[in-house]
């Protein structure tokens, strides 16, 4: 039998305290966890990885970055290298195999990541920031519940069983980040 596990959260943590301040700097680093996670891959900075990748039936190997900068290596399971002239890459993340390799699987030193971040999604992770922001403290006074919801991906629930002051944030992406995120997104790799 495993050993019970540890509580995920406390009321010690010091993000609880900034979170409950509003702390922009906290609701800064949740949104660029939102943007992150949405995304599938960590975007910045730019960092030296190793992957072990399947070889598609083309001789097409999806690597874990929409902005891939450099490869270093790509060695066979047998521990051989590929010669840089035998294989082609895109900076989407594709790696094209031009000749036959004869594995299953290759591994891929490589580069990725922007140096610096593109405008595009910093205004995103912006909004998302402004949004809680703007969802200052509501006096509810014991009135009727209500829930205000906003295409920008924020919510405010009212309390009516309590004198109060009740605010719900949360950090969601809208339809329309979402699409404005689509060029970073990883799609269909496990």
């Amino acid at each position: 039998m495993s050993a019970p596990l540890l509580d995920l959260f406390s009321p010690d943590d010091p993000d609880w305290a900034a979170f409950k301040d509003q702390s922009p700097e906290f609701l800064l680093r949740a949104a660029g966890d939102v943007v992150r996670n949405y995304c599938g891959w960590h975007l910045s900075p730019q960092v030296h990885d190793s992957v072990t990748r399947p070889i598609g039936s083309r001789g097409i190997v999806a690597l874990p970055s929409r902005y891939v900068t450099s490869i270093e290596s790509v060695t066979r399971e047998d521990g051989s290298i590929i010669s840089p002239n035998d294989y082609w890459w895109s900076e989407e993340g594709w790696l094209e195999l031009c000749i036959y390799c004869c594995a299953d699987r290759v591994t891929i030193d490589f580069a990725h990541g922007y140096t610096t971040l593109p405008a595009d999604i910093k205004l995103i992770a912006y909004e998302l920031v402004k949004a809680a922001e703007s969802n200052a403290t509501i006096p509810t006074g014991g009135g009727n519940i209500a829930s205000i919801s906003s295409p920008g991906g924020y919510s405010v629930s009212f309390n009516n069983n309590s004198d109060t002051n009740t605010t719900t944030t949360t950090l969601t992406l809208s339809p329309d980040q979402m699409t404005n995120l689509g060029n970073y997104k990883l799609f269909g790799l496990t």
